[in-house]
């Protein structure tokens, strides 16, 4: 083979590989693959804002057991009660098995009419924030002022009147011929300090004021009745 056609293979070849590379550096680059974020180790990676896992939340490693003698009712589900661990210490709260929040008011007609869940220990009591433009409480008032009636020595009902004026809230008790002990929080801090953001809501206190029954708004006598049974569990009554 002559050497003139060694270097023309040669020089197609090289001519070939600089096409090639020409050809390759048009293409775009690709871009790098993003290493996985970490996620630690027992714990739940959080979605995306706006998407949803479709997971629960695994209980705390430090959470309490419960048991489930009785109820704590929430809206219109019923759910087992949390019992404190012996030797624990009164924690005051919102949560069940909590040391209700202390709740010392003017009641209507001035201090004769005080009411103090610290003088009711050793008794059960139904504690209900409520105002005279709650439709809702226009419903449960009546029931509520039966069911004492029924039950004068086994657990008090308070009601809490939320920033109303009094001449206001008298003529609305004197309206539903309520006997029912009201107290007035007239600068809100009960509610605020009972988390009462929405009425009507019902709290049902044991003997040694700790909350045993919450529900949040309006209820049928049934749900009332669920509650009312966390404190006192023979409890009847018909609507």
């Amino acid at each position: 083979m002559r050497w003139s056609t060694i270097l023309g293979v040669l020089a197609g070849i090289l001519v070939i590989v600089g096409v090639a590379v020409v050809f390759l550096g048009s293409l775009p680059a690709r871009p790098p693959v993003p290493a996985p974020s970490p996620i630690a180790i027992g714990a739940t990676p959080s979605p995306a804002p706006g998407a949803s896992s479709g997971l629960s939340p695994s209980p705390s490693p430090t959470s309490r057991p419960t048991r489930t003698p009785n109820a704590t009712v929430t809206g219109a589900t019923v759910q087992p009660t949390r019992f404190p661990s012996p030797g624990e210490s009164p924690e005051i709260g919102l949560r069940i098995g909590d040391v209700a929040p202390p709740l010392s008011l003017d009641g209507l007609g001035g201090d004769e009419g005080r009411i103090d869940t610290a003088l009711l220990r050793g008794k059960p009591v139904w504690v209900n924030f409520m105002a005279s433009y709650c439709p809702p409480c226009v419903d449960e008032l009546p029931l509520m002022e039966r069911i004492q009636a029924a039950y004068p020595d086994d657990f008090t009902i308070l009601l809490v009147d939320v920033q109303e004026p009094e001449p206001v809230i008298q003529e609305f008790v004197a309206s539903l011929a309520l006997t029912l002990p009201v107290g007035l929080d007239r600068d809100g801090q009960a509610a605020e300090d009972w988390r009462a953001l929405a009425l009507p809501i019902h709290f049902w206190l044991d003997g040694d004021g700790r909350i045993r029954g919450v529900v949040y708004g309006g209820a049928g006598p049934e749900i009332l009745l669920d509650g009312l049974r966390t404190v006192v569990p023979t409890a009847s009554f018909e609507p």
